[in-house]
């Protein structure tokens, strides 16, 4: 689903029906930020929220989708590439999620046996001092990598 192309048709068929954002929002009781958010492509719809708005915008659910008007000879060919990226969408989700708590995982396997260490084996403070700066340098790196994969969801 191309985000900024649906924010772009919400946007151009809210003005159509003639109503501000925060017309639309009341009617949807939500923000008005929420739908500027949509409009501007960094957001979609909860899905309770799908047949209300598209409702409100005398579109279809699978209008919504294409971020287009769609003739009735499209429609059954749109609405089975709708599925079809759903379903891919949240197949790459699920792929996502599952690399985020691997990352989690060899975080925490990596960094929790050097503070371990630091604290229950004598030696040197500043061995000791070295073994949490590489437990939080690891932590950090952790991080830093679920962010990523964050972002790119």
């Amino acid at each position: 689903m191309d985000q900024v192309l649906i924010g772009k048709f919400l946007a151009d068929e809210r003005k159509r029906k003639g109503y501000t954002q925060r017309q639309l929002s009341e009617k949807l009781g939500i923000s008005d930020k929420t739908v500027s958010k949509w409009e501007r492509g960094n957001g979609f719809p909860e899905v309770s929220l799908l047949l209300p708005l598209c409702s409100e915008l005398d579109i279809t659910v699978n209008e919504l989708l294409s971020g287009e008007r769609v003739s009735e000879e499209e429609y059954r060919k749109k609405a089975e590439e709708n599925i079809v990226n759903l379903v891919k969408e949240a197949q790459e989700s699920k792929k996502r999620m599952i690399l985020s708590a691997m990352v989690a995982m060899l975080t925490l396997i990596a960094a929790i046996p050097l503070f371990v260490v630091s604290g229950a084996v004598l030696m040197h403070n500043w061995l000791r001092v070295i073994l949490i700066v590489v437990g939080v340098v690891v932590i950090v790196m952790g991080i830093a990598i679920a962010c990523v994969l964050d972002r790119e969801a």
